[in-house]
């Protein structure tokens, strides 16, 4: 449809990818930069709207694309979450508090000597005291200390989650740009619709009057006349349909930066045929390489690490704990009356004293589980299980990749030779034959019927072309998505883009 147009939006998509991943096509790893989920709408574009300026609007502001920034932040915090070490646990306990006091304990005990005179002693202690007096208080920190360096490859399977998130963000971009590019394309081809409609009204008009003229010069019945106005009434109506189709595309094309109504006049493009482009088997091999399939690479590494996650997870986790006791003891009364074999009273009473006598104590203890029936078996099978899945998905992208690829090459090709067949032959006999007609019926060689037929010859041939242009770079738009970069030959912009990009200062 016009010259670069799909090549240009996947070369600014490829220049962004290798300025934040690198080269896609060496050492593989996710970009590192997370998109902006906070800017805001973008201004509404007026006047001529070009494909990059398309392609600029949909990275900056695509809908389909704010949701992948989240989810890129939200796979950054997972990972700063999974490298976080376990608090410490601070416990307090407070034991023995008693809602009564105690009861008290006495004792009797009657004596006889060996002069046959005997001796009594009574004996009485208080109880306990209600209340925290006698309580027990304890108090201990535990650190749950990871064994098996479960942190560090806790760590690493977030970090590689993150990596496939940011990949599943690039194949989206790719995917949201292509879609964009195919819109702008369908704008492209409904203004040369439109346009040829235009043309096609004006024409009908000027054969109406030429019709005319020859019913006034007598050369012509009035039915031929009645034939052209039908003509151009039936013209009227395909520009009106064409202006609507026209519109349509265009707010189709606002929708891929979340717009709803499209603000810009045009869209500014030549229509043209592309250059030639590689053969199939060159493509298929390029397709190794592409977003899709090196998405895939980075979910095998993170369900790798999921499974040298789960196989340190076997290792128990060792709790420490250091802690303070102190063990409360009442104050007692205790109270003795004896009478001894001579018979005196001896009266004896005693005080405990609470400061003195409370117990203070360090605890150091340690808890480790015994991996004797739960020693993670099930979660290492299952993460076992998922990686030699990844490899079986990776064949079945690689398939469908393929044959997607392998469809839209055909599409591409079949409407290459179309168009190459209609601008070096069929459209030039075509014109010449409709200006021959023309110029015959002026001489009354022909008759309108023969104008008709060859009119609509031409203007089929013509909508035909610029139906074939939007078929070619829509297919290639996909090609170029499957393989992840542009494949179209020399474009200009495309080399100033990388030069530019060549010249730019090294990072400090």
């Amino acid at each position: 449809m016009c010259k670069g147009t799909i090549a240009t939006v996947i070369s600014i998509l490829t220049l962004v990818s290798q300025t934040v991943s690198g080269d896609v096509s060496g050492s593989v790893s996710a970009p590192s930069v997370a998109p902006n989920a906070d800017v805001g709408a973008p201004p509404a574009p007026s006047g001529e709207l070009t494909l990059r300026e398309a392609a600029a609007l949909v990275l900056l502001d695509s809908p389909q694309l704010a949701a992948f920034a989240w989810d890129i932040r939200a796979a950054e915090a997972r990972m700063l979450q999974a490298g976080l070490r376990p608090n410490p646990e601070l416990a307090v306990d407070l034991e023995d508090i008693r809602f009564e006091r105690g009861p008290e304990t006495t004792s009797r005990s009657l004596g006889l000597g060996t002069d046959g005179i005997g001796s009594f002693s009574f004996s009485r202690e208080s109880g306990s005291h209600r209340g925290l007096t006698e309580s027990q208080l304890t108090i201990s920190l535990s650190q749950l200390i990871e064994l098996g360096g479960k942190r560090v490859k806790r760590v690493l399977a977030a970090g590689r989650e993150r990596d496939v998130v940011q990949w599943d963000y690039e194949i989206a971009r790719l995917r949201v740009l292509t879609d964009a590019a195919r819109a702008f394309v369908a704008v492209l081809a409904a203004q040369e619709r439109f346009a040829l409609a235009g043309d096609l009204v004006h024409l009908a008009e000027e054969v109406r009057k030429t019709v005319a003229t020859r019913v006034e010069a007598g050369k012509v019945t009035p039915l031929e006349l009645n034939r052209a106005e039908i003509a151009l009434a039936s013209e009227n109506v395909a520009h009106e349909t064409a202006r609507r189709q026209l519109e349509a595309a265009r707010v189709q094309l606002a929708a891929a930066w979340g717009a709803k109504q499209a603000t810009f006049s045009r869209v500014d493009g030549h229509p043209e045929l592309a250059p030639d482009c590689p053969l199939l088997n060159q493509l298929l091999e390029r397709l190794a390489t592409s977003p899709e399939l090196t998405r895939w690479v980075h979910e095998a590494a993170r369900r790798e690490a999921a499974l040298t996650l789960a196989k340190a997870q076997r290792v128990p986790d060792l709790t420490v704990t250091l802690g303070f006791r102190t063990i409360g003891q009442g104050d007692r009364t205790q109270q003795d009356f004896t009478i001894g074999t001579d018979g005196v009273l001896a009266v004896a009473r005693g005080d405990s004293d609470i400061a003195a006598d409370r117990e203070k104590l360090i605890i150091v203890g340690f808890s480790l589980p015994l991996p004797i029936f739960n020693r993670n078996q099930g979660n290492i099978q299952e993460a076992a299980h998922l990686l030699s899945k990844a490899e079986a998905e990776r064949r079945a992208t690689e398939v469908q990749l393929h044959a997607a690829l392998t469809q839209s090459y055909q599409d591409m090709a079949a409407a290459h030779r179309e168009l190459s067949a209609l601008r070096d032959d069929i459209l030039s006999r075509a014109e010449k034959v409709f200006h021959s007609t023309e110029e015959g019926y002026r001489l009354g060689k022909f008759d309108y019927l023969e104008v008709l037929d060859a009119q609509r010859t031409l203007f089929n041939l013509k909508s035909q072309q610029v139906d074939a242009h939007a078929r070619y770079h829509a297919a290639l738009a996909e090609v170029e998505r499957l393989v992840g970069e542009p494949i179209a030959g020399d474009f200009s912009a495309l080399q100033v883009k990388q030069k530019d990009k060549n010249n730019d200062p090294p990072e400090k």
